[in-house]
């Protein structure tokens, strides 16, 4: 529960910080924020699958390596 207060606390000073910024309201900066969330956390739930996927067989295959020296 304290790290969703936590996450939308800070969502929301973002937001906040953006507008104050950019001279504008508080919905543009909210609108300015749901655009950059619709774009990075796509990129960053595929980063993570495409680690997931290939870092498992290097880390065996390194320490199979290693386990011949």
């Amino acid at each position: 529960m304290k790290r969703i207060l936590f996450t939308l606390m800070v969502v929301f000073s973002s937001a906040l910080l953006y507008a104050n910024d950019k001279q504008l309201d508080f919905v543009s900066g909210a609108k300015y924020l749901n655009e950059q969330i619709k774009i990075w956390v796509p990129i960053i739930i595929i980063l993570i699958v495409i680690l997931v996927i290939f870092v498992r067989p290097i880390k065996r295959w390194l320490s199979d390596w290693f386990d011949r020296f």
